[in-house]
């Protein structure tokens, strides 16, 4: 019988997932934001193949952070807490992780650009001239984001909110500007991102490092050691990941040239910024959390844990991801110019694909939290070559419908094993009922929004969108209350955080 110490850890786990949520919204939210706007800007000034290469090199960047740093900020956030009562051991493990870090940026940089430089022959001349500020972009947005891991850990979302406010929406500043005021062309967008991280990281330090003294001269070859093997593999797997992103990118230039790319990546990111609103929420909010419960509670209170954060993402993720699918068409008519609507065509399958990669965070939690990293990159290493396999063989004949089905199979994939190795270290177990109540408010949500998208087309294109996502948006809620998969008093309770015992009683 769980003890009530354990039942009150619960309660507490599970009130504070919302409050934390409720938290980050604003540090995910409005930089997200920024793409959404900067999507129908950018699509208006530039052509699909212009828009590509830009594209291309956004995923080289994403793809070397995942390589290179993103081990050591995962070391951080697992790390980090570990440490909070001894002063000189949180000074060595930071310490230890700048400086390796910046060397890492610096040398990766460096010997990118030597490359680009040698090899430019073999470039596009956009592309290359790109890449080589792409590599300024990487070096300095890798340390803003390992800052960002301290505040992060140290749960100061107020600071976190505010520097990723600074980097997104300053970033789109500068780069607006560069672009409109100075003429300089696409790749006034890339100084934009580069000139925001290094406000942000200026802005964020003294906050991140109260207290704490992060030194050259505090370099722990130990402490590196210690975290090395962490590292690697969480680098391997995220690396593992990106291919599994952008692998589709590479190969549709190479195959259908740079237009196709800026058009898929156009309907790719329009679905993804929107789906990573939530799904990036919840999983800050969750991954120092679900630590905790384990650290305190213990497997079985965990099991219990994820199994209701699981009842929550579905309860916001599957109609944000059906919805998304059926309104495809209208989403990329609002948002892009009309030389980009045959973007609409990948949506479905990137939304499915994005939901995936929320839940399989969630069924997969026991493997960070038992330290099996190497895994994860064990996962994400077959699901990316099942993604490239796949890709290598749908791309040449069917082109961006044959890379958004690929992306689909290969997170299908990776949940699958998720699912499957974590069975040692932490059982998720899947709200089944929940799953079906919810699915079939979405489904009859679905039909609402097919039957009625029709008789508002001559509507203005945002009066069009918007009157049928609140139609959607209100029949789904309804459903879901008449369903009594949520109640009203719980809804009161997400909103105005009334103490969860008083809704448990009102809904029993």
């Amino acid at each position: 019988m769980e003890s009530s110490a354990e039942t009150r850890h619960e309660h507490h786990a599970h009130r504070q997932l919302g409050r934390d949520i409720l938290k980050y919204i604003p540090s995910v939210l409005l930089p997200r934001l920024t793409g959404l706007i900067t999507v129908p800007i950018v699509t208006h000034l530039f052509p699909p193949e212009v828009y590509g290469a830009y594209a291309l090199v956004l995923a080289n960047v994403a793809v070397l952070n995942s390589a290179t740093l993103t081990g050591m900020g995962s070391s951080l956030l697992r790390f980090l807490p570990e440490r909070e009562s001894d002063a000189e051991a949180e000074s060595h493990l930071l310490s230890t992780l700048f400086v390796m870090a910046t060397s890492i940026c610096v040398v990766t940089s460096l010997v990118g650009a030597t490359v680009v430089l040698l090899a430019s022959k073999h470039f596009n001349v956009l592309y290359a001239r790109l890449m080589l500020v792409g590599f300024g972009l990487y070096a300095v947005t890798g340390m803003f984001n390992l800052l960002a891991q301290v505040l992060r850990s140290g749960r100061r979302a107020g600071m976190y909110s505010t520097i990723q406010l600074v980097s997104g929406y300053g970033g789109l500043a500068f780069g607006l500007l560069l672009v409109l005021v100075f003429r300089v062309g696409i790749v006034g967008l890339l100084y934009g991102s580069i000139l925001a991280a290094v406000l942000g990281t200026g802005l964020g330090w003294r906050t991140a490092m109260a207290g704490r003294q992060v030194r050259f001269k505090r370099f722990s070859p130990a402490v590196l050691r210690y975290i090395i093997g962490y590292a690697f593999f969480v680098s391997i797997g995220n690396a593992a990941y990106w291919l599994l992103s952008y692998s589709d990118r590479w190969l549709l230039e190479f195959f259908h040239g740079p237009q196709v790319v800026g058009l898929y990546s156009v309907g790719y990111d329009l679905t993804g910024r929107t789906t990573m609103l939530f799904v990036s929420t919840f999983a800050l909010a969750l991954q120092p959390l679900s630590i905790t419960t384990w650290e305190q509670a213990g497997r079985e209170a965990t099991e219990r844990f994820l199994s209701a954060s699981t009842r929550i993402y579905l309860l916001v993720m599957l109609p944000a991801t059906v919805g998304l699918a059926v309104l495809a068409a209208p989403l990329v008519r609002t948002l892009a110019s009309p030389a980009y609507l045959r973007a609409a065509s990948v949506v479905p399958f990137v939304a499915f694909a994005m939901l995936l990669f929320g839940l399989l965070d969630i069924a997969g939690r026991g493997l960070t939290l038992s330290k099996r990293p190497d895994i994860e990159a064990r996962n994400f290493f077959i699901a990316g070559i099942t993604n490239v396999a796949s890709n290598l063989l749908l791309i040449p004949r069917f082109g961006m419908v044959g890379a958004a089905f690929s992306t689909l199979l290969g997170y299908l994939v990776l949940f699958a094993l998720h699912v499957i190795s974590s069975r040692d270290f932490a059982t998720w177990r899947f709200p089944w009922l929940s799953f079906t109540r919810i699915a079939s408010a979405c489904g009859v949500m679905a039909v609402l929004l097919l039957a009625l998208e029709p008789h508002l087309a001559h509507w203005n294109k945002l009066a069009h969108l918007g009157a049928i996502v609140s139609a959607g948006a209100a029949t789904y809620l309804v459903l879901i209350i008449g369903l009594r998969e949520i109640t009203l008093a719980q809804l009161r309770e997400m909103v105005f955080r009334t103490p969860p015992a008083t809704a448990a009683r009102e809904r029993a």
